[in-house]
């Protein structure tokens, strides 16, 4: 399980270290992703098929699954972990997630977050106090 929160630099190249922690539950590619509320997204490949399965199920029918779907695998792509444990972030994905060189890596359980650092500051002023409201809210069917 993906857990835990790290900071990281975006080398020159466009490159960005894996933390040891997390490299550990990965094989040697992973998927990446646009996320949601601006961040992206890595998932296992496995991981990946099992999320896009949920998606893959939803009819064509619809306006909206369709362009979910479209931003979804459009903006998706498999990228190698290489031999110091770094990705290749390319440039199209950093302007997706606004990432500049300094990054947030959290761990969601199943998958990693890849935040611009004043993003995720953001985020987490805006909600840190909110945890058990949050909690709450919930569903508590599982």
């Amino acid at each position: 399980m993906f857990i835990g929160n790290y900071q990281h630099n975006i080398d020159p190249k466009g490159r960005l270290s894996i933390p040891s922690k997390l490299r550990s539950l990965i094989q040697d590619s992973v998927v990446l992703s646009r996320g949601l509320d601006g961040c992206l997204e890595l998932r296992t490949n496995q991981e990946f098929e099992n999320y896009a399965n949920k998606f893959l199920s939803q009819s064509n029918n619809k306006q909206q699954n369709r362009n979910y779907k479209r931003l979804l695998f459009a903006n998706s792509l498999t990228v190698e972990i290489d031999s110091a444990n770094r990705i290749l972030i390319p440039a199209n994905f950093k302007k997706m997630a606004n990432l500049s060189k300094e990054v947030v890596i959290i761990g969601m359980g199943d998958h990693i977050e890849l935040w611009d650092i004043n993003a995720y500051e953001q985020f987490n002023e805006a909600n840190f106090d909110k945890f058990n409201e949050l909690a709450e809210s919930m569903d508590d069917d599982h």
